[in-house]
């Protein structure tokens, strides 16, 4: 017998032919139906071809280390992670497999922002031209040195437009910097736009790029960008049209 267990635990049993024969409160309120309601046909529509046949090679070969199988259910934030373990147990004098699947959509989570935060401080640490992330509302997470310069101030926090105010003179439609920041968080990558950052010492000329931030499972997270110093070649430019 199939003991209901800790609440959060979420319990099922399977005959050997993948019919459920069992499925704990907790398990049933995952889906939103009723213990009577659930069976193995709606288990397997509502988790998805993927998981259902994670959970079929489970049934024909239970997992016999505590780990088990992770499976996904959903997709982007709402997506859920369960870690599946099953094992042999007996319905009377036939076999069966008592399966439990654990949500560890927390821990997955939170290995998720590490692994974004490893991948930031290494693009910060790598680069040599001013380098800004920000997360998808276009606030600034991270900034390196040369960063710092061309805001004239601590940008963390702000808004990238409010915190560099790029003067991007000549563009069409690409107007500011909220703008080109929404279309890289759709996917997009932007490249080259000449621009002034007015709050950096002396209003300096720079080449913005931007390009999306990802990490996980492939979803993005935030937006980079780079801004290189055009001064020099700018001062050169005006020195050779002098001539």
């Amino acid at each position: 017998r199939v003991e209901e267990g800790v609440a959060a635990r979420l319990v099922a049993a399977f005959d050997g032919h993948a019919n459920l024969l069992y499925a704990n409160q907790a398990l049933c309120d995952l889906f939103a139906v009723s213990r009577d309601a659930l069976d193995a046909k709606l288990l397997f529509e509502a988790i998805g071809a993927e998981a259902s046949a994670v959970i079929a090679a489970l049934i024909e070969k239970p997992t016999s280390g505590a780990a088990g199988v992770q499976i996904k259910l959903g997709q982007g934030e709402a997506a859920r992670y369960l870690q599946i373990s099953a094992g042999r147990m007996m319905l009377g004098t036939n076999p069966g497999i008592a399966m439990s699947f654990t949500d560890i959509t927390a821990r997955i989570r939170a290995e998720e922002r590490k692994e974004a935060e490893r991948t930031v401080l290494a693009i910060l640490s790598s680069a040599a031209e001013a380098v800004v992330v920000c997360d998808l509302a276009g606030i600034v997470t991270h900034a390196n040195t040369a960063a710092f310069g061309l805001a004239n101030g601590d940008p963390i926090g702000s808004p990238f437009d409010k915190a560099f105010a790029l003067d991007v003179r000549g563009a069409t439609g690409l107007m500011q910097g909220e703008d080109f920041l929404a279309v890289v968080v759709e996917g997009q990558s932007i490249q080259g736009i000449e621009a002034i950052a007015p709050k950096s010492r002396g209003g300096k000329d720079v080449l913005v790029s931007a390009s999306p931030l990802i990490v996980g499972d492939g979803k993005v997270t935030g937006t980079v960008v780079t801004l290189v110093d055009l001064s020099r070649r700018k001062a050169a430019e005006k020195q050779q049209l002098l001539l």
